[in-house]
């Protein structure tokens, strides 16, 4: 019945292989401490070996030191004192490691305790294992045993899962036809402002070209009609068809003249409602 004692201590010396077999509290006149192994460098300095690394300083600076039983010293001891069936007493020797962030050896207690008492209720749920069905199964099983799967880290039914996978498909789908749209949307706008550019261009044709004579640097075409600057009404034709009214006249033995505009203050009226303007009407531009 030693076997378990024997076991546990083993593999408590394994996990705690890298501490030092004993411990002091090195207090320092500072006011702080430190416990770990002291070694005298023989130098003036102090080395304290710590479960993390050593730490050196010059021995002025201590003010005592006590010796101290490490963490696998005080837990061999206590596995010492316990009887070798003792499932429980492991147990509380487990909780005592773990209260003291010794979890490697906490775990390594709790599977012997299980190997004393497979049913230990506390030693199983502190290991993770949950009642199923009156069986001790891991999280896993328990899992699989009802019928989920591993989805991405998460525990689901299958259901679940397949349900998650469409709800995917159908976002990513939407957002494919949303991108789709939206190209569409784009091409639309782009087609309707290169339209509205043309509309805008200024039209060369017989509409926007004088039909009288004269320049439209000295004055403007409004509806046929040249407008000189001064704003008075002066009809006129091009020379070219005057010549060729002259040319007829001449034909027909008419006496040869030449039309000549009247010249009036008349304003020209309103295209639309007929209104005369004001000597200060100038056509728009």
């Amino acid at each position: 019945m030693t076997r378990p004692i024997l076991f546990v201590s083993l593999a408590l010396l394994g996990a705690v292989a890298t501490l030092p077999a004993s411990a002091d509290v090195v207090k320092l006149k500072n006011g702080g401490d430190l416990e770990g192994k002291v070694r005298d460098t023989g130098d003036g300095q102090v080395e304290v070996v710590l479960p993390y690394g050593s730490i050196t300083f010059g021995a002025d600076m201590v003010a005592s030191v006590e010796p101290s039983a490490t963490l696998d010293e005080e837990v061999a001891r206590r596995l010492h004192e316990l009887e070798p069936d003792d499932a429980q007493g492991l147990y509380e020797l487990a909780q005592w490691c773990r209260d003291h962030d010794a979890y490697t050896l906490a775990s390594r207690l709790l599977e012997e305790v299980l190997a004393i008492d497979p049913d230990h209720a506390e030693a199983r749920r502190a290991l993770g294992y949950l009642r199923v069905d009156g069986q001790w199964l891991t999280e896993e099983e328990a899992h699989l045993r009802r019928g989920e799967v591993d989805f991405r880290g998460s525990w689901v039914t299958p259901a679940q899962r397949d349900r998650i996978l469409i709800l995917e498909q159908a976002r990513a789908s939407a957002e494919r036809r949303s991108d789709l749209e939206q190209a569409r949307l784009e091409a639309e706008l782009a087609r309707l402002e290169a339209e509205l550019s043309r509309d805008q261009e200024p039209v060369i044709g017989l509409a926007a070209q004088p039909i009288y004579g004269g320049s439209a640097t000295t004055g403007t075409y409004y509806q046929g009609v040249y407008y000189p600057v001064g704003g008075a009404v002066v009809p006129r034709v091009s020379p070219n068809v005057e010549r060729e009214l002259e040319a007829r006249g001449q034909r027909r033995g008419a006496s040869p003249h030449r039309s000549r505009p009247a010249t009036t203050t008349t304003q020209p009226s309103d295209p639309v409602g007929g209104r005369h303007h004001s000597s200060s009407f100038r056509p728009p531009r």
